[in-house]
Order: C-alpha cells, then sequence, then structure tokens
C-alpha cells in the first residue's frame, strides 16, 4: 500500500510543478513533504488511516476558508475509565483562509499553511456503538506561505498550531465522524511580532478509508 500511495503523490508532484502560481508552489512543497514522509516511513504500522475536510471562520478580518487533512491512527490504545479510551493520530493538513474585511494594496487578504501534528483522542463507547462522542487536543508545527495576514504581522512563516476539540464517530464501523474544533496559530513569541490566527469554529467531517 505504501509503494501505491508513493506512486500517486509523486505522479501529482510532477503534474503540479507544471502549474504557475505561488498557491501551486505551495502545494508542491505539501506534496514533498508527503514524499519524504512515505520514503522515511513506508512501513509504518497505523490502525486506520481517515480524510477530512473542514469549513472554518474566524480573525484577522473575518477570514473564512477551508482545510483537507490526512490522519494516520497510533496502533495503540490506553484505557482511562470503563468504555473510555485514550489513542491518537498524525494529523497532516493544508489549510486556506481568506480574508473578508476590506483591506489596503500591501496588506495580503489569504494565507495557505501546511502542518504536521500529534493529536491526542479520548473516546467513550456508548451502549449502542453507533454514536460515539470524543475529544482532542493538540500542538503541531506549520508553515505558512506568507508572514501576514490582513492588519496582522504574524511575525515569521513558521507557527505552532493549536487545536481542541470535540465531536462524535457514527457509522455502523465508526467510520464517520462529524466534530467542532477551536484552530490557533502562533510563534509563541519566538520572533519580534506574534499576532497569530485565530480560527473560532472549524467544522470537520472526517471519513476513515482504511
Amino acid at each position: 500500500m505504501s509503494s501505491d500511495v508513493s506512486l500517486d503523490l509523486l505522479a501529482l508532484s510532477i503534474a503540479s510543478y507544471k502549474l504557475k502560481g505561488s498557491y501551486m508552489r505551495f502545494i508542491n512543497q505539501f506534496i514533498i513533504t508527503g514524499l519524504i514522509y512515505v520514503v522515511i516511513f513506508p512501513f509504518a504500522a497505523f490502525a486506520k488511516t481517515s480524510i477530512s475536510v473542514a469549513y472554518g471562520e474566524g480573525d484577522p478580518d473575518h477570514l473564512y476558508g477551508s482545510r483537507v487533512a490526512i490522519q494516520d491512527y497510533w496502533p495503540k490504545t490506553w484505557s482511562l475509565l470503563k468504555n473510555v479510551d485514550l489513542s491518537g493520530y498524525w494529523d497532516y493538513s493544508l489549510a486556506y483562509w481568506h480574508t473578508q474585511d476590506k483591506l489596503t494594496a500591501n496588506q495580503r487578504d489569504n494565507v495557505s499553511i501546511i502542518a504536521l501534528a500529534p493529536v491526542f483522542h479520548i473516546e467513550g463507547q456508548s451502549q449502542s456503538k453507533l454514536i460515539n462522542p470524543f475529544f482532542e487536543a493538540s500542538v503541531g508545527a506549520s508553515w505558512m506561505n506568507h508572514d501576514t495576514l490582513g492588519h496582522r504581522n504574524l511575525g515569521a512563516k513558521f507557527a505552532f498550531q493549536d487545536l481542541l476539540g470535540v465531536g462524535f464517530n457514527f457509522g455502523t464501523r465508526n467510520h464517520l465522524s462529524l466534530s467542532y474544533h477551536f484552530l490557533h496559530y502562533s510563534n509563541a513569541n519566538l520572533f519580534s511580532s506574534n499576532e497569530g490566527i485565530d480560527i473560532r469554529y472549524l467544522l470537520t467531517l472526517r471519513y476513515s478509508i482504511a
């Protein structure tokens, strides 16, 4: 399966390099990151893999946008309480955010962000096992294609990605989930400016593919 994924990512990378524009160059970086991951961890054992799509809104300047991600779930699960388990996954994401407010000519109205993050996932098992609630928390690393957005000076293209969320898995195999997350990007004052980005609500639909 890893070989097939590697070939698919390579084909996408070659095709995308034929397109021009800063946005496509940024997608190229995301694809190359994925290729490096597959080469370094070709035999990584994961419990399952899922894909997700999300829509969110926040600040600065009433921004809105979308986020797509892949989740590789860790094979280990820890029991916390009766019918409550702790697990986790690696989250690889690409997000695009666009401001709505009127800006000056030298202010950027969009930013694209790639991120890699470990996510801790606490899930309760319902009696029916058809709908299971969960809580998630994460701190990861991200890279932006700009260091400003709207009226904010982000300080650098590097930022930490903080995430908190709640949701529920559902379906006969619990292969679908719907969730709400709060998402924050900032550099923890590692640079001269740290105004950050806040996604006040991120609505996510996730589907388990393996």
